[in-house]
């Protein structure tokens, strides 16, 4: 069967129609990922931020009371140490 030159240009059109359709919900797709990405990198380092001043914290906590019970965090230490060896050799 032969094409006609409109059935051809018909074809040519619709081909155009459709490779710029694509070409836009590649384009809207990516936006989309870049827009997700974006929002998972806000969130992870917000999370990092919170850990970060959660650890802190505990490191002031820990030092604090470590400078005001020497004794008792020094047998804490000993005592973790200790088990920590127990069950490493297991």
């Amino acid at each position: 069967m032969k094409k006609t030159p409109v059935s051809a240009h018909k074809f040519e059109s619709s081909r155009t129609h459709a490779r710029k359709a694509v070409d836009d919900l590649v384009g809207a797709g990516t936006a989309k990922v870049n827009e997700i990405k974006l929002a998972a990198v806000d969130q992870t380092e917000e999370f990092i931020d919170a850990a970060r001043r959660t650890t802190d914290t505990w490191v002031e906590e820990a030092t604090t009371y470590a400078r005001q019970n020497p004794v008792r965090a020094l047998a804490t230490a000993f005592g973790v140490g200790f088990l920590v060896g127990v069950i490493s050799r297991r």
